[in-house]
């Protein structure tokens, strides 16, 4: 589960990146061109992960479980360590992670899995 923490963290800082690149650019050389590609490509992966971000929010805020509602949120939108989710959850390590495995297979919370591996 640490790839897929890790692979969280390079998501949000390739999108904070990409949004400091643009707005340096922008206050270097004013607008950036039409024909700059490497801004348009900045600017179509921000653009592509916040559309991720969104779907994710989404089918997390779909959950009917509060429980596991709140573990998915805790892990996958705000980032905590499974140490912090249990915390936050009152729950012991151990079993938010047997929960976590069960959970895995609903295919809804499968569809966030997929998406934040992509």
């Amino acid at each position: 589960m640490n790839k897929l923490r890790d692979i969280q963290i390079i998501r949000k800082s390739k999108l904070d990146l990409a949004n400091d690149l643009i707005k340096t650019h922008i206050i270097l050389y004013g607008e950036y061109k039409n024909n700059d590609d490497f801004i348009k490509n900045l600017l179509k992966d921000a653009q592509e992960l916040k559309e991720k971000e969104i779907m994710i929010k989404e089918l997390i805020e779909n959950i009917q479980d509060p429980i596991i509602q709140a573990i998915t949120k805790e892990r996958f939108i705000n980032g905590k360590t499974w140490e912090r989710v249990a915390e936050r959850v009152g729950y012991s390590l151990a079993h938010i992670h047997k929960l976590f495995k069960k959970v895995l297979q609903n295919p809804e919370i499968l569809k966030i899995k997929i998406l934040l591996d992509n």
